[in-house]
C-alpha cells in the first residue's frame, strides 16, 4: 500500500489531512525538515542549518576526488543547482543473474475528486494503486530476458513505486517539482514526479503534433489526460529509465496508441544505457 504525502503549505493555512498523512513540509530550502532531529533532509543527507554543516559525505564523492566530500554543488550554489533527482537505477544480483529495474514516482493526487476538472488535473488514491499494480505486472509477467551485451541472459524485473501525494489543482507547475523527494539507492537518485494535465498547446511540439504525455529531464512525468492510459504511462515512464528511442516503428517507442509494449529491442537497449546506472547487490 502506497504511503500517503500531504504536501503543507508553510504560509497558507493547515487543511484537513488523514491522520497517517506524512507530512511533507518545505521551508527555506526547499527541503523537508526532519521533526525529530530538527535537520534538513536532502534524501543523500542531513544537513544542521545551525551549523551550516553537512552530517555525512556526499554520496558521489568519489566521482569528484578534487572536492571536498562535504561540499555541496562544488561550492557555487549560486549558479550551479542539485536537482532532486532524475534517475532510476538497475540494481545488479550476479548470483541470480537478475536485473531489477527501480524508481520512485510521486503522484500528484487529490484525496477525493469532486469534478471533472479536477479529475482532469489529479489522480485519485486508488488511481496510484492501480498505477502500482498494473504497471509492474504489465512489465513483469513479460518475463523480459537481455540478449545481448555484457548482461546477456540475466532476468528484467521492475520495481516502480508510485507514491500518492496530496496537491491543490491551482499549484502552479513550477513549485511542483520540489516535491520530488530526494531518493537514493547505491548513491544513485531515483526520485522522479508523475502528474497530468488536459490536453492543450503544452502537449504540441514545434510541428504543432500532439504527444500523449512529456517527460522532463528524464524525470517530471506529465500525461495528456486526453491518452493518458497504463500503455501511455509506460511509455514515459521508459523516458525516465533513458529510454530516447521515440518515433520507432514498434515497440514503446512508438506513438501509436495500443501498438505494443516493450520489445525485446528496447529492454536491450534501456539495459545498455550507460545512464541507466547499475549497482551490484548480493541478496
Amino acid at each position: 500500500m502506497p504511503i500517503q504525502l500531504t504536501y503543507k503549505n508553510p504560509y497558507s493555512t493547515t487543511s484537513k489531512r488523514p491522520e497517517n498523512a506524512v507530512i511533507f513540509q518545505p521551508l527555506s530550502t526547499g527541503k523537508e525538515k526532519d521533526s525529530e532531529t530538527g535537520y534538513y533532509y536532502f534524501g543523500a543527507r542531513y544537513y544542521n542549518s545551525d551549523l551550516s554543516l553537512w552530517l555525512s559525505v556526499d554520496p558521489m564523492a568519489d566521482k569528484y576526488p578534487s572536492l571536498s566530500p562535504y561540499n555541496y554543488c562544488a561550492w557555487n550554489p549560486m549558479k550551479i543547482v542539485d536537482p532532486d533527482g532524475m534517475d532510476g537505477v538497475c540494481k545488479v544480483n550476479p548470483k541470480t543473474k537478475t536485473l531489477t529495474v527501480t524508481a520512485n514516482y510521486y503522484v500528484r493526487t487529490g484525496p477525493e475528486l469532486r469534478s471533472n476538472r479536477e479529475s482532469a488535473y489529479l489522480y485519485g488514491p486508488r488511481d496510484v494503486e492501480k498505477m502500482q499494480k498494473s504497471i509492474n505486472a504489465q512489465l513483469n509477467n513479460a518475463n523480459y530476458t537481455v540478449t545481448e551485451g555484457e548482461y546477456t541472459g540475466y532476468a528484467v524485473n521492475f520495481d516502480l513505486n508510485f507514491i500518492p501525494v496530496e496537491r491543490s489543482v491551482d499549484l502552479s507547475m513550477d513549485e511542483w517539482p520540489n516535491v520530488g523527494m530526494n531518493d537514493y539507492f547505491g548513491g544513485v537518485k531515483i526520485s522522479n514526479t508523475f502528474e497530468k494535465h488536459p490536453d492543450g498547446s503544452f502537449f504540441r511540439d514545434e510541428d504543432n503534433r500532439l504527444a500523449i504525455g512529456k517527460t522532463d529531464n528524464h524525470r517530471g512525468i506529465v500525461m495528456n489526460s486526453k491518452y493518458d492510459n497504463k500503455r501511455s504511462r509506460i511509455h514515459e515512464i521508459f523516458h525516465t529509465l533513458f529510454y530516447d528511442n521515440d518515433d520507432a516503428p514498434d515497440g514503446i517507442g512508438n506513438y501509436n496508441p495500443g501498438v505494443a509494449y516493450p520489445n525485446q529491442a528496447d529492454i536491450n537497449s534501456m539495459i545498455k544505457n550507460a545512464n541507466l546506472k547499475k549497482v551490484i547487490i548480493d541478496e
